[in-house]
């Protein structure tokens, strides 16, 4: 699997299969359950970009994630956005949604659900200086 980038884009990638998150950045990112179990994760800066992947575990996949990402450039690590996602995962129709969504900071990224009918489901993360809601519900 490759990774477009258009600009400055971020994209982060789920597999349900085996529960995959890929970005082609660095990235720091917490998962919360709905029962409270935590999972953390730092991505690492390997020699080949598209090897940047970590392994999640999800429990109780159904029910709403809370996530919590920081996301850092390559360059400089500087962080570039943080917010807060409630994400619902159907295990009938193996579709995410997004519930809800909080940007930290107004000139950020914003996060949009790409339904592909492929087996990624694509949460991408974009640049954002407008409204969440007109990205959302592209």
């Amino acid at each position: 699997m490759s990774t477009n980038t258009m600009g400055d884009g971020f994209f982060v990638f789920f597999r349900l299969t085996d529960h995959i998150f890929k970005t082609n950045n660095r990235f720091r990112v917490n998962i919360t359950s709905s029962t409270g179990k935590l999972i953390k994760i730092d991505s690492v800066s390997p020699v080949d970009p598209d090897d940047k992947y970590a392994t999640i575990e999800i429990s109780d996949s159904a029910a709403p994630i809370i996530l919590t990402y920081v996301i850092q450039r390559n360059d400089n690590a500087m962080v570039v956005s943080q917010g807060e996602a409630k994400i619902k995962y159907d295990d009938i129709t193996r579709k995410l949604h997004v519930l809800d969504f909080q940007q930290k900071n107004m000139e950020g990224i914003a996060l949009k659900l790409d339904d592909s009918k492929n087996p990624y489901f694509n949460l991408q993360l974009i640049r954002a200086t407008g409204s969440l809601c007109s990205k959302l519900n592209r």
